[in-house]
């Protein structure tokens, strides 16, 4: 069975949409559900497509990325991995995102390595402590094998 990373991008610069589209859809587990140009949009398809991870830029039309995470929260909607890229983020809007639950902040340009390693460690972190606290799991080895099972390491 294979497993995907359902992913969802927010930015208003459509080259970087695309290309960021191109480099993760490259990755055999991961998935675009949508692409948002603005805040708005982003929101919706959050909302819609509960995706398990959610990439954003700050500044963004409508709602900047900060306010989508807020408002997308607010609805209960459980993304476990979201991360900001971003080509400029001041203190304020860092310490905002780190206490909001991102992943990892990261600065444009992006190497495409970075962030697909830190999306699949991410997912795998994620899915290791779920199936730990599920089956009350002692041994790290067992955890660690069914997870590269998943993900096909």
């Amino acid at each position: 069975m294979e497993r995907n990373i359902n992913i969802v991008i927010a930015d208003d610069n459509q080259n970087f949409l695309d290309c960021m589209e191109k480099i993760l859809e490259n990755v055999d587990e991961f998935k675009i559900l949508g692409k948002a140009k603005d805040g708005e949009q982003a929101i919706s398809l959050v909302k819609e497509l509960k995706p398990d991870v959610f990439i954003t830029d700050i500044d963004m039309p409508k709602y900047n990325g900060i306010d989508v995470i807020k408002i997308v929260k607010e609805y209960s909607v459980n993304i476990p991995n979201i991360y900001v890229v971003s080509g400029g983020i001041n203190e304020k809007e860092r310490m905002e995102v780190v206490r909001l639950g991102v992943r990892k902040i990261f600065n444009k340009p992006i190497d495409p390595k970075l962030i697909i390693e830190e999306i699949k460690n991410g997912y795998v972190s994620q899915e290791y402590v779920m199936m730990r606290n599920m089956y009350k799991i002692e041994d790290n080895n067992i955890v660690t094998r069914i997870m590269n099972k998943i993900l096909k390491k």
